[in-house]
């Protein structure tokens, strides 16, 4: 346990010794409200970690972006961590508190991450704050049944064409419905017979 401890003071010690680094190191020792931590970090997302790559000591997540509060619009980003003391868990939801460093994704060793079912407070904060994602719209779309897809939005116009000729059965063909025209095309054909014969029957007399 003093191993650990000493360790965990000699790393202090050398991450507030790296310059820019003193202010992120007393939000550790801080506790800043959710509006701070906002303010603070350049990324707020709630994500589900879906892949975890360790290289050496750094952890590559692989995120699945569900909501955005700041700066986060893809519905997937990789994720850096430290591998000694990253504590993500593939599977699992958080809300994320990120910094960017040259366009790279970081989460920080005192980022206020949390799980999900413990973020309560900060997405009651954030719930007015939500940012749209931005969906790729080459990837697969679901079309009027599962076996129609639409891979492309290129796709949408011969999807269309499909669905109408599923519309129609095979080797039928759209026609009037004489057979429903027979009887009044009959009862009229009668009627002009009469008038006709009756007149003749008058020219006679």
């Amino acid at each position: 346990m003093a191993k650990k401890l000493a360790l965990l003071a000699l790393m202090l010690v050398i991450y507030l010794a790296v310059p820019g680094q003193q202010a992120d190191a007393l939000k550790c020792m801080e506790q800043p409200n959710a509006e701070e931590n906002v303010e603070h970090y350049d990324g707020v997302i709630v994500a589900q970690v879906e892949k975890i790559t360790k290289v050496e000591h750094t952890n590559t997540l692989k995120l699945k972006v569900v909501q955005s509060f700041k700066n986060v619009q893809e519905t997937s980003i990789k994720v850096y961590e430290n591998a000694d003391w990253g504590t993500s868990e593939a599977g699992e939801s958080y809300l994320f508190y990120l910094k960017q460093d040259n366009g790279k994704w970081e989460l920080p060793l005192c980022s206020p991450t949390k799980p999900l079912d413990k973020a309560a407070d900060d997405l009651a904060f954030l719930q007015d704050r939500e940012i749209p994602l931005n969906i790729d719209p080459s990837g697969p779309i679901q079309l009027l049944d599962d076996n129609i897809q639409i891979k492309s939005v290129k796709d949408m116009e011969s999807a269309s064409h499909l669905a109408a000729a599923n519309s129609t059965p095979s080797g039928e063909k759209f026609s009037f419905p004489w057979k429903y025209a027979a009887i009044p095309l009959g009862i009229v054909g009668f009627a002009a017979y009469g008038v006709i014969r009756i007149r003749a029957v008058r020219r006679r007399n």
